[in-house]
């Protein structure tokens, strides 16, 4: 994956583990990302599998659902 670091793509993206994050509107730096991936086809590999892994693992609707209900809980407490 390639993304711009000017999104929701660095809370599930470590840069050079499971794509790239590059500069919002920066055209250049994200052709330099698809070409360096072009020409490096086995760390596209690793990456893609890092990034399917860490979808299947933490990115579930479980995990996501238990994120929320403890901003819910910590919220409530710093309430009180």
């Amino acid at each position: 994956m390639i993304a711009t670091d000017h999104s929701g793509a660095p809370d599930v993206i470590t840069d050079g583990e499971e794509g790239f994050l590059v500069p919002v509107r920066d055209p250049a730096a994200i052709a330099e990302k698809v070409l360096f991936l072009y020409k490096h086809r086995g760390l596209l590999e690793q990456m893609s599998g890092k990034a399917l892994s860490k979808a299947r693992t933490q990115l579930t609707w479980d995990t996501y659902g238990e994120q929320v209900v403890g901003i819910y809980r910590k919220l409530l407490a710093d309430r009180q």
